[in-house]
């Protein structure tokens, strides 16, 4: 006991020297002022701080010595937060304030709330164990506030202290809405150490009338912190909202071993916050939650605090006895000691041992009671009496000053009693707290401190290793990273992949320009013209281009590859598209009335119109690229997988970009499908001009490879196996439209012409065997060639099976000679009329639905009315009219039209017969055929038989070039020896 006394000896020297000059009576009734404990509603926290000021005033009241004549007691008045109800707020401290009787404030409240309370009552004393705004530090707006909590710019210094000693140089903040200030000072702080905040997440409040759970309501915002790949997290939020942003953490996956939680906030979190979470809460998620606090052990006197803990127990008692009324939180009937709520337990930071209480309820006695000394000794320096304290006129003569003077002098039980002048706390000691993790209540320990050795704030850290622990086990030598050190994916472009697809591709890509430039150079060549050779250049360019997509799918630095991937691949895939599809057109132009396509005005569509057609096509197709290119293009960049852990580089867009790829996408597809549809029109079109199978399956391929490149979207596969199959589709591809489709049909042109200079000598003898079989002599020409024909088909006699005959059948009976040998042609022409010419100009000038035919080989003894029609390249088209009754007879179908191959052609003249209508006949004598036609008019039969003549002159290869102004009478074409 002398111990105590010896402790309490400043305390009783105080009072016998500082108030013996006042003779004022001893009667504690005679006046009454009061402390005004504001708090929003906090539970347990402000029921604890609140006990400590009670506990206070109740202990001056007991003692004579200290204003002797008047009452302190406390008035405990629940206030709005500012960013709730600032007007509500601003009313309750006013009629507070206005009272007269409040003498001093002691608020439980957010920052915000203590920056509007003192301002509105800026001549009260204002103590706060909590507000660590660091405007409060400014005396010119908050000249009476004090506090005995570090400053946030403390609480930093530690977190900080504790970044550099496990080497963490980045993480993350999350602010609650009101608290988004503290990001700025954050970004500041951590910054001049070198730190990287790299990521700030500001948090919306709790709204009830979106959902009763708040966890869902923040969970995206959680989602988006889990993206940026960061560890290590500081947090600034009411301590009632704790539990919730924890919850929406675990429910993200940031809560374990591998992530570090900081809290800006004290360690008590508020058990009701259970009704607003989803599902119930495991404490354990808390576990290892980082808490800044001062270490005020350091200051408190062991005799003291165990004197002073005897009379707190005697006070809890007396409270559980006559107030418990005074605090909800408590709870009476609980009746397990070893529960937080168990009335001996409420108010101590050890619940069941019951040794430390509350930090709160120690810093809340230690202010009142200093309060207490403070106005004592201004009632006894100015001479006066308790009454000029009751009747406030002594609130002016209050200073910042006075009422921080006696803490150095008097032993405290929360341990700040040292002060700057600005009234902030002053700590050599700072401590990182960390909680139990074993119940939602406020239990904590100390885990590491921190001690300053110079003023300009740097210390020395220093983590407990038989208290500090890492979430989910991890040894305390193995402290979790800042940032994950991921695996980088990435195609190598010096790689042996890499090396065969630049060389498959460059291959593809130069068979496709070289079977191009062959198309372009030697499109006048008759057999390729058949093929429309323009149109398969065009196709050829395009696979060229879709060959280049390789460029996009390699390297790590290809900013050039992800710039152009767009285009590359797509407008390829369209100009191919497009050149197949104007092909199929063209084919149903000329033949859409054997297909059921009478209805369909396509004869009236002339050939620029099939170039508009393909330029529009294209056009369309490239609408979304340059959007792309130009609002929303792509670069390259590393996307991390979570769920693989891993870092890709690859070509990223916005969702405008994605957008855009979905209508290229669509385009393209409808491409394929109008495609197939003029596939499966033109399918009856004859053999010899019809590819449909080669495009039908090419086609079919292009949506298969494009079908199975959709799909590899895939996170599992690697990179690398992506690039792989998506190299290889695009090889793939190429290479079917170039070797199932183009390429073949340009080697059987080069073929068939290396066979006729090759095979000469084999095809004179053939052509001589033929004749002699024939009985026919020969003759020489006016050119000095010999000149060989079957007389017979001369004088329409003969008659013969012959392949033509048949409906939709070409007459090539004698063309695998006749392909296979040189020829020399004979030409006889003359001075064409203006009109001949004009209809020469006209596509009308090559077709006659009105004419006349004699055809010996098909048994028509006498003239039929027939349709004619010059498809332009080395076929014409003829289509008799006859009755049904006739058709099986004459051997011919009435309804398909037969198509006549001027390959077999040996003569044409018009004007050879008897009689006035000579000038209107054209004889057309074939190896094994002979037909004549009869036309309306001399002009008609003339630009047929000219129009015949060129047109086989090309296909025999004559590079005579016939004046505009000549016209064909007869043309005679014998084979060469």
């Amino acid at each position: 006991m002398l111990g105590v006394f010896s402790r309490l000896a400043p305390l009783l020297l105080l009072a016998t020297s500082d108030f013996a000059a006042a003779a004022r009576q001893n009667n504690k009734t005679a006046n009454t002022i009061s402390i005004g404990v504001l708090d929003i509603g906090m539970p347990t926290l402000s029921d604890q701080f609140a006990f400590g000021v009670r506990m206070a005033t109740a202990q001056v009241n007991k003692n004579t010595s200290m204003l002797p004549d008047t009452t302190l007691t406390t008035q405990r008045v629940f206030v709005p937060q500012a960013n709730v109800n600032p007007a509500l707020l601003y009313d309750t401290v006013v009629t507070l304030c206005d009272s007269g009787q409040v003498i001093a404030l002691a608020s439980l409240t957010d920052g915000d709330t203590v920056k509007a309370t003192s301002l509105v009552c800026p001549n009260l004393p204002h103590y706060s164990p909590i507000g660590g705004s660091a405007e409060l530090s400014n005396k010119q707006l908050y000249p009476l506030f004090y506090r005995t909590t570090e400053t946030i710019a403390q609480d930093l210094q530690v977190f900080v202290a504790h970044f550099k000693y496990f080497g963490w140089t980045r993480g993350a903040v999350i602010t609650q809405s009101h608290w988004k200030f503290a990001a700025a000072l954050s970004f500041e702080v951590f910054g001049s150490q070198g730190i990287n905040l790299l990521a700030s997440l500001n948090i919306a409040d709790y709204d009830p009338t979106i959902s009763q759970y708040y966890c869902p309501q923040i969970k995206s915002d959680f989602e988006f912190l889990r993206s940026t790949r960061l560890r290590i997290f500081v947090m600034f939020a009411d301590q009632s909202n704790l539990i919730d942003y924890m919850m929406a953490a675990n429910l993200t996956g940031l809560v374990g071993r591998n992530y570090v939680w900081h809290s800006f906030n004290s360690a008590g979190f508020d058990p009701t916050a259970q009704d607003r979470l989803p599902i119930p809460l495991d404490p354990s998620l808390l576990a290892a939650i980082n808490v800044p606090w001062i270490v005020p052990e350091d200051s408190i006197d062991g005799t003291y605090y165990a004197y002073w803990n005897t009379l707190m127990v005697s006070y809890l008692n007396w409270v559980i006895a006559n107030e418990a009324y005074l605090y909800p939180g408590m709870n009476l009937n609980q009746t397990d000691p070893t529960m937080p709520d168990y009335p001996l337990n409420y108010f101590y930071d050890d619940p069941g041992a019951n040794y430390v209480p509350d930090w709160l309820l120690r810093g809340g006695y230690d202010a009142a009671t200093s309060l207490a000394y403070t106005l004592e000794k201004l009632v006894t320096d100015l001479g006066t009496t308790g009454a000029a304290l009751a009747n406030s006129s002594l609130i002016p003569q209050v200073t910042l000053a006075r009422v921080l003077e006696p803490y150095p002098r008097l032993p405290t039980a929360g341990g700040a009693n040292k002060f700057v002048s600005n009234g902030d706390p002053y700590f050599a000691r700072y401590g990182l707290y960390q909680l139990h993790g074993q119940s939602i209540a406020q239990l904590v320990y100390l885990a590491a401190t921190y001690t300053l050795t110079s003023a300009n704030g740097s210390g020395v850290f220093y983590v407990m290793p038989e208290s500090y622990i890492w979430a989910g086990g991890r040894n305390l030598t193995d402290p979790p990273i800042d940032f994950p050190l991921t695996p980088e994916e990435v195609v190598d472009a010096q790689g042996r992949f890499a090396v065969a697809m630049y060389i498959i591709h460059a291959f593809l890509a130069a068979v496709a320009l070289a079977a191009a430039l062959f198309l372009v150079v030697c499109w006048e060549w008759p057999s390729l013209r058949v093929m429309q050779p323009h149109l398969l250049a065009s196709a050829c360019v395009g696979v060229a281009v879709s060959q280049a997509h390789i460029v996009s799918l390699v390297g790590k630095s290809r900013q050039f590859g992800c710039a152009v991937k767009p285009w590359l691949l797509p407008l390829g895939l369209i100009v191919t598209l497009s050149s197949l599809i104007v092909r199929c057109l063209r084919l149903l132009r000329v033949f859409s009335f054997i297909i059921g396509l009478k209805f369909l005005p396509l004869d009236k569509l002339k050939e620029n119109h099939f170039v508009i057609a393909q330029t529009v096509n294209i056009l369309i197709g490239t609408i979304p690229l340059i959007v792309i290119s130009a609002a929303a293009p792509m670069r390259i960049q590393a996307v991390y997988f979570d769920d693989l852990d891993i870092n890709r580089w690859e070509c990223v867009g916005s969702t405008l970009t994605g957008t855009l790829y979905t209508v290229e996408t669509v385009w393209i597809g409808f491409q394929f499908l109008l495609l197939f549809v003029f596939v499966f029109l033109i399918r009856s079109i004859p053999p010899a001009l019809n590819d449909t199978r080669q495009v039908g399956g090419t086609a079919a391929i292009l949506v298969m490879l494009c079908g199975i490149c959709l799909l590899q979207v895939s996170n599992q596969q690697s990179i690398t196996t992506r690039t792989m199959i998506e190299s290889v589709i695009v090889a793939f591809g190429g290479a079917v439209v170039l070797f199932m489709f183009i390429v073949p049909l340009i080697v059987n042109v080069g073929m068939g012409t290396d066979m006729a200079t090759r095979f000469a000598k084999r095809a004179a003898q053939i052509n001589a065997r033929v004749a002699k079989h024939r009985g026919s002599g020969s003759r020489t020409n006016n050119t000095g060639r010999t000149s060989k024909r079957d007389s017979t088909h001369r004088s329409g006699g003969g008659s013969g099976t012959d392949s033509g005959r048949h409906a939709g059948a070409i007459d090539t009976t004698s063309s695998s000679e006749s392909e296979t040998v040189a020829r020399s042609i004979n030409v006889e022409t003359e001075v064409m009329s203006e009109q001949v010419l004009m209809e020469l100009k006209s596509m009308k000038s090559l077709s006659d639905k009105n004419v006349f035919v004699l055809d010996s080989s098909q048994k028509l003894t006498q003239w039929r009315r027939a349709s004619i029609l010059l498809l332009g390249d080395p076929v014409f088209r003829l289509r008799i009219h006859i009755s049904a009754k006739y058709e099986a007879s004459l051997g011919c179908s009435r309804q398909a039209p037969e198509y006549i191959g001027l390959g077999a052609l040996t003569h044409i003249s018009i004007g050879e017969g008897m009689g006035p209508a000579s000038n209107q006949m054209c004889v057309l004598v074939f190896t094994r055929r002979r037909v004549t036609v009869m036309f309306k008019d001399q002009n008609k039969a003339q630009a047929w038989v000219t129009a015949i003549s060129q047109t086989t002159m090309k296909i025999c290869g004559d590079n005579r070039k016939l004046s505009p102004s000549e016209g064909v009478r007869k043309m005679s074409i014998s084979w060469k020896n």
